[in-house]
């Protein structure tokens, strides 16, 4: 697992078994290889290339390093990175989109331009159309059809429901026996 802040419950998380310190977003080139914040507004979709602003300080990692470094302990490291750096993988993968999306600027163009827009070419989505349009005719699969805010059915298997033997839900996290905390240099 990796962690921006180093938060307290960070080595007794239950599910990680390294705690690396990570290098927040501002740190990193592209967000941990996702090269861009994605999204859409209406019928407008856009990306957003989230270059390093500033060198990860101190001993923090980007996942790619953390992961990578892994890896190569495992010896598995050339399967791992398939002999490419981070910024190597987004170029990579930025073509690859291309191919699905023409019209996508070059890496470096969208690199240096810092946001790329599309307009949905089937024009405004409208989520539940044919149903907003005729509720009787388009029913949801609800039990009702319609939209609901609260679910009977939900309501009764949450009062039924029977853990098998020994099962239980903790609400608060719990730590794990032997869990140790390893960092990575």
């Amino acid at each position: 697992m990796r962690d921006d802040w180093w938060v307290i419950d960070c080595p007794h998380d239950l599910i990680g078994e390294i705690c690396g310190y990570s290098a927040a977003g501002l740190h990193r080139l592209g967000a941990d290889g996702i090269f861009a914040l994605d999204a859409s507004c209406g019928n407008m979709s856009y990306v957003i290339f989230t270059d390093q602003a500033i060198k990860p300080r101190f001993e923090c990692k980007t996942i790619y390093e953390m992961t990578s470094e892994l890896a190569k302990r495992l010896g598995v490291e050339q399967q791992f990175t398939e002999g490419r750096t981070q910024e190597e993988w987004m170029r990579h993968l930025h073509e690859l989109s291309r191919k699905a999306i023409p019209d996508l600027p070059d890496f470096d163009t969208f690199r240096k331009q810092g946001i790329y827009k599309q307009r949905d070419p089937q024009g405004h989505h409208v989520a539940y159309k044919a149903f907003r349009d005729d509720p009787q005719a388009n029913p949801l699969t609800t039990p009702s059809g319609k939209i609901e805010i609260y679910s009977e059915e939900l309501a009764n298997i949450a009062a039924t429901w029977e853990l098998p033997e020994g099962d239980v839900i903790d609400p608060c996290r719990s730590t794990r026996p032997g869990l140790k905390t390893i960092t990575i240099r």
